[in-house]
């Protein structure tokens, strides 16, 4: 009876340690995706926002010297790898949010799928400089399969825990590789942003004097006519110069949040290799995380509502 009181309470202890530890670890990887995501798609917004005005500035120029269709393609810029290695960053948070959430049985081939297709990517991605073996991806492929079908909860966990542990010799790198690029588009951002405003106020000052000589015959162009474009244009200018003027802490936040998503990606590997998981670290890393994210989405906001 002794063995049997003994017994029981030994499995109520394991089980109750094991759910524990599930739940701690499904928690710790579904919050690290969610925060990656939300940074990664920062950045993304940043390359995009640099394309649109550089794109912009060219239409301005075209306005003021005249252009031909060549003239006005798009700026061609060596852009891939970064937003591919972004692209396929997101594409790989945003399966483990689905998969460790409580409804992960409801799309589960196609967040499997698309976990295992963005790995791949990740893992083949030449502007990353990392070596992944055929060995590593076809674990990789075998844990995505057999993860989650059929398993209790603590089983999943452990799956999933080896699933990030094999990820990381290629998931890391990729984030590392992130930030060497950023000055480079912030110089190509600047660039723009100057030529837009100096074109605007430049119509403004000479509206109806800028003149382009065609055929010896001199035609003079009004680029600015009207009042309210005028007003227009003068608010146009004071949203160019705010955003120069917050361009260097802008980038520094995104190089900063770089920086703490690969701290918080070395943190979660040495929680998982451990079985120990550091909640007052980990937190700490969480909050440096949000705290980047959130400072450059309060600046967009402010010059969103003074459009």
């Amino acid at each position: 009876m002794i063995y049997i009181k003994t017994l029981l309470i030994t499995w109520v202890l394991i089980f109750g340690f094991t759910g524990c530890v599930s739940k701690d670890t499904k928690q710790l990887l579904s919050k690290y995706a969610i925060a990656s995501t939300e940074a990664q798609r920062n950045i993304i917004f940043t390359y995009e926002d640099t394309l649109e005005n550089s794109q912009k500035a060219k239409y301005y120029k075209a306005v003021r010297d005249g252009a031909t269709v060549k003239d006005l393609q798009s700026v061609k810029i060596d852009y891939s790898g970064q937003i591919k290695t972004l692209n396929d960053l997101v594409s790989f948070s945003e399966s483990m949010i689905a998969i460790t959430g409580d409804s992960f049985n409801n799309k589960i081939d196609e967040n499997s799928a698309k976990l295992y297709e963005s790995a791949k990517n990740l893992s083949e991605n030449k502007a990353v400089s990392h070596n992944v073996s055929n060995e590593d991806l076809q674990l990789f492929a075998t844990l995505v399969n057999g993860a989650f079908r059929g398993y209790s909860e603590y089983i999943r966990a452990k799956k999933l825990k080896e699933l990030i542990l094999v990820a990381d010799k290629w998931v890391q790198p990729s984030i590392n590789s992130l930030d060497k690029d950023l000055n480079h588009w912030k110089k190509i951002l600047k660039r723009s942003l100057y030529k837009q405003k100096n074109i605007k106020i430049m119509i403004l000052n000479k509206p109806h004097t800028y003149c382009q000589i065609k055929d010896a015959t001199k035609k003079c162009i009004p680029l600015a006519e009207t009042f309210k474009t005028k007003v227009d244009m003068y608010e146009d200018i004071a949203l160019l110069q705010k955003r120069l003027d917050n361009l260097d802490k802008e980038f520094e936040s995104l190089s900063n949040s770089i920086i703490t998503m690969s701290k918080l990606h070395k943190n979660v590997i040495i929680s998982l290799k451990r079985d120990e998981i550091n909640k007052e670290e980990l937190s700490k890393i969480f909050y440096d995380l949000k705290e980047h994210v959130d400072s450059i989405k309060e600046f967009r906001d402010s010059i969103k509502k003074e459009q």
